[in-house]
C-alpha cells in the first residue's frame, strides 16, 4: 500500500516471488490466466517502482497518499515469531559470537498481566472509541472559530475524496488479500471505504451537515449487508488477519460516532453491523497470529478493544487489553528490565538469535521498537496502534497510558529522534541497526499526535524529540491511510 521497498534486495525479492507465483500456476483456465496476467503486470510495475528511499518524501495530497497506499504495499510478514522466514526479510543476523553467552536464551517476560483496575468498566462510555464527546466538541468549537491548525486541517479533510457526499462504496463478500498485495480482491476498496466512513462521520459531528451522516451510514450499511470474511492462510491470503484488524479499527470508529450522535442510523442497521464485526472481523483478530510483526499485533489488539466497546462486550474488550499489556514490554525495549527484550506473546522458548531476527538487530537501546530496524513507517504504524488502544481505554476508565508511561515515552522519543535525523539525510546518532534507516513511504508522518496530545498536553510531560518531529511534520497537510487518519484535526495539542 504506501510503503515503498527500501532497497534493491527487496525489489529482487518481490520479483522472485512473482516469478515463482507464475511458475507454480499453469494456465489451466481463463480465470487462472487473468490472475496470472494481473500478478505479472503488478510485478513488472513493482520492479520498476520500488527503490531506495531515505530522503524526505515530497509533500503529497490526500488523494496521492491514497493512490500510493493502493499501489506500493510491502507485505506485512516480518520475521515470524513462529520461526518462519518471509521473503521480504532482508535482515542478516549479526555473527553469533557477538551475542554474549549469558544471552543464549531470552529471559521470561519481565512483566505479568496486571489485575484489571478497580474502575474497569462494567458498562461502557459512548461515544468511546478513540474519540469521545469532549474531543469532538472541542474540535467543533475550534473549527467554528477558524482557529489554527484545526481550521486548515478541516479544509484539507473536507476537500478530500473521502469527504465527498457522492462517495460510492464497493463492498464484497470475501476480502482476499495476498502477500505483497499481488492478490488484491477488495483490500484497497475496503480500507478506502472504511476511511471514507470515518471521514464522513467526523465531519458530520463537527459540522452537523446531515449529508455527511447519510454518506457514512450508506458505507457502513453497504458493507454490513455483504461482508462475510477475510480469508487467511500463510500461503495465498497471508494478509487476511491484518486486513481484518485494520477494517475492524476504522469501520468501528466511524460506527461509534454515527451511533451516538443522533445521525438517524436505524436499530436494525446497527444490529446488522454488529453482526458483521462479530462474524467477519473479530474471529480473525481474536485468534491472533504469532507469525505477524509488531504492527499486526497492536492493530489486532486495538480492533478487539474497539469492537468490545461498540458491541458492549466486556470479555472482548478485556481480551484486547490483555493482549496490549503483553505486547508493549515485548515491543519497546528498556534496558532496566534485562539485556534482551521480553519474549513476544504466545512464545515459550525464544533464543537470542530468534530475537535478533525478530528485531532485525542484536543491539538493543532504550526506546527501540521491534520494527525500527525494518523501516520507520512500519515502526510508526505499531506505535500508533498501541496508543490508539490506550486512548480508547482512557475513555473507558482504564489508564494504559499510565501503566506503560516510561516505555511508551521512551519509544516515541527515541524513534522521533531517529526519524528527524533520517529526514535530514543523516544516519541517527546511536543507530543500532545493521542497515541504514529507511522512511519507506509516508507512514512515518502520520502517527505522533495522539501520544503527544496525551503526555505533553494532558500530563505536561516533556517530549522534546517528538515535538521537534511534529513541528516539522505539521508544515505538511494532514493525511489519512489505514488506521492513521486526520490526526492533526482530531487530536492536535500544542
Amino acid at each position: 500500500m504506501f510503503y515503498e521497498m527500501n532497497n534493491a534486495v527487496r525489489t529482487r525479492a518481490v520479483l522472485q516471488q512473482c516469478r515463482a507465483f507464475v511458475t507454480r500456476h499453469p494456465m489451466e483456465s481463463s480465470a487462472t490466466v487473468l490472475v496470472i496476467v494481473s500478478v505479472a503486470v503488478g510485478c513488472i510495475w513493482a520492479g520498476g517502482l520500488f527503490a531506495p528511499h531515505t530522503a524526505e518524501t515530497p509533500e503529497l495530497t490526500e488523494d496521492q497518499v491514497a493512490s500510493s497506499v493502493t499501489d506500493t504495499f510491502i507485505p506485512e510478514t516480518a520475521p515470524g515469531i513462529d520461526g518462519s522466514s518471509p521473503s521480504n526479510d532482508v535482515f542478516t543476523p549479526l555473527p553469533a559470537d557477538t551475542i554474549p553467552q549469558d544471552q543464549a536464551t531470552a529471559p521470561e517476560p519481565q512483566t505479568t498481566t496486571p489485575t484489571p483496575s478497580a474502575n474497569t468498566p462494567r458498562t461502557f462510555t459512548h461515544p468511546g472509541v478513540l474519540l469521545g464527546n469532549a474531543q469532538l466538541d472541542g474540535v467543533k468549537a475550534k473549527i467554528a472559530a477558524k482557529a489554527e491548525p484545526w481550521w486548515s486541517a478541516y479544509k484539507t479533510v473536507s476537500a478530500s475524496s473521502k469527504a465527498s457526499t457522492r462517495y460510492t462504496p464497493h463492498p464484497r463478500a470475501y476480502v482476499k488479500c495476498g502477500h505483497s498485495n499481488t492478490i488484491n480482491l477488495g483490500c484497497t476498496a475496503e480500507m478506502d471505504d472504511a476511511v471514507a466512513a470515518y471521514t464522513q462521520a467526523v465531519l458530520w459531528r463537527y459540522t452537523g451537515k446531515k449529508a455527511y451522516a447519510q454518506t457514512s451510514i450508506k458505507i457502513l450499511n453497504a458493507w454490513s449487508r455483504v461482508l462475510v470474511d477475510h480469508p487467511f492462510d500463510t500461503k495465498v491470503y497471508s494478509n487476511g488477519v491484518l486486513q481484518a484488524a485494520w477494517a475492524g479499527q476504522v469501520f468501528t470508529r466511524a460506527a461509534e460516532i454515527i451511533r451516538y450522535s443522533n445521525a438517524g442510523w436505524s436499530n436494525s442497521d446497527i444490529a446488522r453491523f454488529e453482526k458483521m464485526l462479530n462474524k467477519a472481523m473479530l474471529p480473525r483478530v481474536i485468534q491472533g497470529w504469532k507469525g505477524g510483526s509488531a504492527n499486526w499485533s497492536f492493530s489486532m489488539a486495538d480492533a478487539m478493544v474497539q469492537i468490545g466497546v461498540f458491541t458492549n462486550n466486556i470479555a472482548v474488550y478485556q481480551r484486547g487489553i490483555e493482549l496490549w499489556r503483553n505486547l508493549v514490554p515485548s515491543n519497546i525495549y528498556l534496558s532496566q528490565y534485562g539485556s534482551l527484550p521480553a519474549f513476544p506473546p504466545e512464545t515459550k522458548q525464544f533464543t537470542a538469535g530468534r530475537l535478533a531476527a525478530y528485531w532485525r538487530t542484536n543491539r538493543y537501546v532504550d526506546g527501540l521498537q521491534a520494527e525500527t530496524c525494518r523501516d520507520l513507517s512500519h515502526m510508526t504504524m505499531g506505535l500508533e496502534a498501541m496508543v490508539q488502544t490506550a486512548e480508547t481505554a482512557r475513555l473507558q476508565g482504564d489508564d494504559l497510558y499510565g501503566e506503560q508511561q516510561q516505555r511508551i515515552i521512551a519509544g516515541f522519543e527515541k524513534n522521533a529522534g531517529f526519524t528527524s535525523a533520517t529526514l535530514s539525510g543523516t544516519t541517527p546518532a546511536g543507530w543500532p541497526c545493521p542497515r541504514k534507516p529507511s522512511l519507506a513511504g509516508v507512514g512515518y508522518s502520520m502517527g505522533w499526535e495522539i501520544a503527544y496530545s496525551h503526555y505533553a498536553g494532558r500530563q505536561k510531560v516533556s517530549m522534546p524529540k517528538t515535538k521537534a518531529l511534529l513541528d516539522r511534520l505539521r508544515k505538511r497537510p494532514t493525511l489519512a491511510a489505514l488506521h492513521m487518519n486526520w490526526e492533526r484535526l482530531t487530536s492536535y495539542n500544542k
